[in-house]
């Protein structure tokens, strides 16, 4: 049916990421000090809102310091039948 969402959580125990880079994480290139050691070029998360804004929903995340993060976003579904 119409109207069908299926919900998604990642969840890390990770280090979290810090409140002053919240607000940031989803823009291209996008790279706190922390992240800056690991490598990466800071377009995966940029990447992910990209393909969920196309299903016209939004991801967000929420994270505590020292306690990890969690990206949570849903997907509209078709059920057939």
């Amino acid at each position: 049916s119409v109207g069908e969402a299926l919900g998604v959580q990642v969840i890390d125990t990770g280090s979290g990421i810090e409140a002053e880079d919240l607000p940031y994480i989803f823009e291209r290139f996008y790279q706190s000090d922390k992240m800056r050691t690991r490598g990466g070029a800071g377009l995966g998360l940029a990447i992910a809102r990209r393909i969920v804004e196309l299903h016209g929903r939004t991801i967000r995340a929420a994270s505590s310091s020292g306690r990890g993060t969690t990206f949570a976003f849903d997907l509209p579904v078709q059920i057939a039948g």
